[in-house]
């Protein structure tokens, strides 16, 4: 009897071309239309790898069907170019997968992932609000006019605005917009802002953001930076009746009182300042020492 001739390899890789060609259009209807939007880690792995699977053994046999393939007389060498294109296929399913941007299921996060992500983004915050707190301290500190020395006013009237120094506009240029309204009233004032710099200091009071003394100073050193002493002595004042022993606004008021001639009042107020300064701080300390020079200068100022 004769044998019937045998089905050629091209005809068998074409039929199980189609096969599993067939197998991965149902596994993605599937997967599009009945699979959830997450699935646990281990579902993922599990449904990314049958997929790459399918898609390397379509690509195996269908590269067989190929001309390219078929001129090919060694058989070893046509199931290296069939292996090749398989894993290719293999390797790029998986990492489209593994994509988070594109994957047809994301992964679903634990719980405890969940968690601590949450904790992580509430230090970061923590850790960003206490940085912000240290600059605004440090900015308030340098604004202030504590270490401001008058005697050079024995010699001359003074006409020019004062400077913000350049540790001010550094420190204010690391606040940032997301801040408070007390902390970005700080930046508005080093970088000259004065107008917005009321502005939200008005807001910082209503919101009750910080005390009403730190406003009441910190509208003080705006009018201070535009050379209006006269008002900013009214701020001072109004910031020495909530904190009457404070040092820095003792000075300050009395800077300002001096500045708007009012030397009678200037003088006992700088002396507190001198008094409470040199017991918390020294009397060598640099602060103590500006000022002891301020008390000499009112002093040489006042009438007989």
């Amino acid at each position: 009897m004769n044998q019937s001739p045998s089905s050629p390899p091209s005809k068998h890789n074409a039929i199980a071309a189609w096969v599993f060609g067939s197998l991965i259009l149902l596994f993605y209807i599937g997967v599009f239309i009945f699979a959830p939007a997450e699935l646990p880690d281990y579902k993922h792995k599990q449904l990314a790898i049958f997929s790459a699977l399918l898609c390397a053994l379509f690509t195996f046999f269908f590269v067989g069907t190929l001309k390219l393939t078929l001129e090919v007389k060694n058989k070893w060498s046509k199931l290296g170019i069939q292996g090749g294109g398989g894993a290719a296929a293999f390797v790029l399913i998986l990492g489209w997968w593994n994509n988070p941007d594109f994957t047809p299921v994301h992964i679903k996060k634990d719980i405890a992932e969940i968690k601590s992500s949450i904790e992580e983004t509430k230090e970061n915050a923590v850790s960003i609000k206490n940085d912000t707190q240290t600059i605004v301290s440090l900015l308030q500190n340098e604004l202030s006019v504590k270490n401001t020395q008058i005697a050079f006013l024995q010699t001359q009237i003074q006409t020019q605005k004062p400077e913000i120094s350049a540790k001010a506009k550094e420190l204010a240029k690391q606040i940032p917009d997301t801040a408070d309204n007390y902390a970005l009233a700080l930046k508005a004032i080093a970088e000259e802002r004065f107008d917005v710099a009321m502005q939200l200091l008005d807001k910082a009071q209503v919101e009750q953001e910080t005390g009403l003394a730190n406003i009441y100073t910190a509208k003080g050193d705006t009018q201070y930076y535009q050379g209006l002493y006269a008002k900013a002595a009214q701020w001072y004042q109004k910031a020495l009746a909530l904190k009457p022993d404070d040092p820095v606004i003792l000075n300050a008021t009395g800077l300002m009182l001096h500045y708007a001639g009012q030397y009678d009042q200037a003088k006992p107020l700088v002396q507190r300042s001198l008094a409470i300064s040199e017991k918390a701080l020294g009397k060598d300390h640099p602060t103590t020492k500006t000022i002891r020079e301020n008390l000499k200068a009112l002093q040489s100022r006042q009438k007989p």
